[in-house]
């Protein structure tokens, strides 16, 4: 996208959140993307065709944590996640939103859909989390690395840590250790039960070749949520958005002018 954006904070439960945000008039319907875990707003920008900002105003938010917001306490979940955002909504009068959401960005774009409908028009879903269906074995570790999470903090204790998150499969937490017990907090979350909750008009949208979130994720979903659609981009991977921005983009666009 060639238009330039304006960047922006604003204060949100406390926390100071970076925002960017593109408005040629106040009247148009809102675009709001939520980007996944270890990301920030800014990834989206080369995948956003131009011709959005002539009939949208487009909202892009650094989650807490990431890009240039702040970091939140580590008792932080997808719910607290979900109400930055829903407030962030409420705070510059954007409703009734279309939410895009990336990943990690789609579990609080189907929360907020299941649980405050309200505030949505209709959402998009990009290689969602959400589903979880882990072995008994990672099931197990999880539940281990949950109980002695306090003992992981003790300096020694890093290279045993380490290996226990490999074993649950969790790199994002490696990856990101000021957010470590965050992580631990949503990682096991399962949304499948608030599917069928959600209303609004969905568009699902997966690379095929997906392995962070299964292309079965998307079947899941596709099936629980009532008036939905998923479209397979069959060369792209977990960024179907960056790996396939022309897939994406004819997907998208068709969807918002249906």
């Amino acid at each position: 996208m060639k238009n330039t954006f304006q960047k922006r904070k604003i204060i949100i439960n406390d926390l100071l959140i970076n925002y960017y945000c593109l408005s040629q008039n106040q009247s148009l319907p809102v675009l709001l993307f939520l980007h996944g875990w270890r990301s920030e707003s800014s990834l989206w920008f080369s995948a956003i065709p131009d011709s959005l900002s002539k009939n949208y105003q487009l909202y892009f938010i650094d989650l807490p944590g990431f890009g240039e917001s702040q970091i939140p306490q580590v008792n932080f979940d997808l719910d607290n996640y979900s109400k930055v955002v829903k407030e962030f909504i409420k705070k510059l009068n954007l409703h009734p939103v279309t939410l895009v959401g990336h990943s990690f960005g789609g579990s609080m774009t189907i929360n907020l859909a299941a649980k405050s409908p309200e505030l949505i028009d209709k959402i998009v879903l990009i290689g969602s989390s959400g589903i979880r269906k882990k072995n008994r074995f990672k099931v197990t570790a999880a539940i281990i690395a949950k109980i002695v999470g306090p003992v992981f903090k003790l300096p020694f204790m890093g290279n045993i840590r380490t290996k226990i998150y490999k074993m649950i499969g969790s790199e994002d937490y490696i990856a990101t250790p000021e957010l470590q017990q965050v992580y631990m907090n949503i990682i096991n979350d399962d949304l499948s039960p608030l599917l069928s909750k959600i209303k609004k008009k969905t568009l699902l949208i997966w690379g095929k070749l997906d392995r962070e979130t299964p292309l079965r994720y998307g079947e899941i979903m596709k099936k629980e949520i009532p008036n939905s659609q998923l479209v397979i981009l069959s060369k792209a991977g977990h960024y179907s958005f960056l790996d396939d921005p022309y897939g994406f983009q004819k997907a998208f666009l068709s969807f918002l002018n249906n």
